[in-house]
């Protein structure tokens, strides 16, 4: 029992101050498309581009909320045109929107394949996959 407890002693205090002790090799900071008004989150390199999902408000007629009114999740891109100037985000692809959330994603090393999450409302037993 002893042992146990030198052991978690060990754990506890030599890995709390190892992680004090790492430098910082990158920096958090909000880019000039982030949204205060809106959620974006996973970012992913594509090209000279960011897509990234957003329940930002986009400019199609129907809008369809959740149960917290907020807008739906979408995948939006934006290209980098130099160092420290972005585009504006634009709908990475209208034919993958739906009346669901869509997103995050991720590509295959050519990026000739994308991955990405989709909710679906399945009303029988094994559902239909396919979109209103």
């Amino acid at each position: 029992m002893r042992n146990v407890k030198l052991i978690l002693f060990f754990l506890v205090f030599g890995i709390g101050s190892v992680s004090f002790a790492q430098e910082s090799y990158y920096e958090l900071k909000l880019l000039p498309f982030n949204s205060n008004e809106s959620d974006e989150f996973s970012p992913f390199y594509y090209d000279s581009s960011i897509v990234f999902c957003s329940n930002r408000k986009n400019n199609i007629f129907i809008d369809y909320k959740t149960f917290d009114n907020k807008p739906l999740l979408d995948i939006y891109v934006v290209s980098r045109i130099n160092d420290s100037v972005w585009g504006k985000p634009k709908i990475f692809s209208k034919e993958l929107m739906t009346f669901f959330h869509d997103g995050p994603v991720c590509f295959n090393l050519p990026h000739n394949l994308i991955y990405f999450d989709r909710n679906n409302n399945v009303k029988t037993k094994f559902g239909n996959i396919s979109d209103p």
